[in-house]
């Protein structure tokens, strides 16, 4: 081989070089698991012992996480494209991520990763486009086993591919209707008896796709009184009535949780034997939250996630990041978004972050580096249907400002952290500091896409 044909070889080897002296990535996300039912949040039922918690104590946890939008679809195109929900536009009104924008998936790959995403439920659509970048995916249906898409992933990552690989698992079990083994269901509440168990026995009986949609827009309903289907019209009527059974239908998903945090754990354990390399960067988050019956202001006790709802029961999720080499049991105070996702795990890789992200790097704080907090506020915006414009929250502080399709709201989370007592009259300093920070430093950069009010 000539001088020259042996640089332009020794050239052509250095991307894969550089990739393979990486980390593996893996990015966990829940649908519907909001932080405070998890135990290193606090939570008082042991629901996340194995694998959650276990990342706190191993890294980094975000005490004050925020999703940028209360429901699937716009909340994952916020984390994958690291944009404002107004500027990619992905919403009620046309739930498909704009083709235009690139993921962080992207830079991933050109930057030597093998990359793949195992997706239970609707984000595995390919029509949405939020797997686009992959290389590989595979979607699953709601009710799939974990244990058997854990089996896949490893399958997947024992492949025998030098590169080092970044993958997405978005697990569906925590979300409506609850599939999980009904050990798990029943483990916190074992003696109850009730209404709870014959939406089961309806929905279970015959778990198809008509009857789960119909199942998850009664629990977002408080009132559904028009329904077609008297039998779960009667049964919501009887499980919103009594405390006891709101309590019920929790102990459900906390079951759930359970069950998930124990498959992810195997997963954990099992990924880290086989790939001792160069250590993996693990990151557990959420979509969204569940409301699980709050009462908050304006609304019944809805139990799960109605569009535009933005209270904090559906905003606030676990966010824990595990760096090899990095500070174990560090606890962030500073609020963070899920938007901040994709440019940290680009810097933590040593990937070039690319122009258009709207999210920060937070890996210094994670590193225990960061002399000051990186950003002192979060913020959420949703739309609801054709013609109801958007709905928006910031959060800075104690203090929340929403403008909602009630008007504008105001509320202490300090002393009101159910968000039942709207002080925008009350508050008026503290109002116009709130909106001082929303006009100058996000609506400009949020809006560029927005659909018109």
């Amino acid at each position: 081989m000539s001088s020259l044909g042996l640089l332009l070889f020794l050239l052509g080897t250095i991307p894969t070089a550089v990739a393979e002296s990486r980390p593996d990535v893996v990015l966990v996300t829940w649908d519907a698991a909001r932080a405070d039912h998890a135990g290193c949040y606090g939570y008082r039922r042991k629901t996340t012992p194995l694998f959650l918690d276990a990342l706190a104590k191993e890294g980094a946890l975000f005490e004050r996480a925020y999703a940028q939008a209360p429901w699937t679809a716009p909340s994952l195109a916020t984390l994958l494209t690291s944009r404002y929900p107004e500027a990619h536009a992905c919403n009620i009104l046309k739930p498909i991520l704009d083709p235009g924008l690139a993921t962080f998936v992207k830079a991933f790959r050109q930057s030597g990763y093998r990359t793949a995403a195992f997706v239970a439920g609707m984000p595995g659509e390919s029509a949405l486009g939020l797997t686009r970048d992959f290389e590989t995916v595979r979607p699953f249906w709601v009710g799939e086993p974990l244990e058997k898409i854990r089996k896949e992933v490893l399958e997947w990552a024992d492949a025998g591919d030098p590169r080092p690989f970044l993958f997405w698992m978005h697990a569906f079990n925590s979300h409506l209707p609850y599939y999980c083994p009904k050990a798990y269901r029943e483990q916190f509440e074992p003696d109850y008896s009730g209404p709870v168990h014959e939406v089961d026995q309806e929905l279970y009986a015959e778990p198809t796709l008509e009857k789960l949609l119909e199942v998850i827009r009664f629990y977002n309903e408080p009132s559904p009184e028009n329904s077609p289907n008297p039998k779960l019209q009667s049964l919501m009527a009887r499980i919103q009535a009594d405390p006891k059974n709101i309590a019920h239908f929790t102990a459900h998903y906390d079951g759930c949780l359970n069950y998930m945090d124990r498959e992810f754990s195997i997963l954990k354990r099992e990924l880290e034997s086989a790939r001792p390399r160069g250590g993996i960067i693990w990151i557990a988050s959420a979509d969204h939250g569940e409301h699980l019956g709050d009462a908050v202001e304006h609304s019944s006790p809805t139990l799960s996630h109605p569009l535009a709802d933005l209270h904090e029961s559906l905003l606030r999720v676990p966010l824990l990041i595990r760096v090899p080499g990095a500070p174990k049991g560090r606890r962030i105070k500073a609020p963070v978004m899920l938007m901040d996702v994709g440019p940290t795990l680009l810097s933590l890789a040593r990937v070039p972050i690319p122009e258009g992200m709207q999210g920060l790097d937070r890996s210094a704080e994670i590193m225990g580096k960061a002399a000051r907090p990186a950003r002192a506020w979060a913020y959420a915006a949703d739309v609801a249907g054709r013609g109801s414009g958007w709905s928006w929250t910031l959060v800075k502080g104690g203090w929340k400002l929403a403008r909602t399709g009630q008007g504008w709201e105001l509320y202490d989370l300090s002393a009101d952290p159910l968000e039942k007592k709207n002080r925008a009259d009350s508050e008026p300093a503290k109002f116009l500091e709130l909106a001082g920070v929303y006009l100058p430093e996000i609506h400009a950069g949020a809006s560029s896409n927005a659909p018109a009010q």
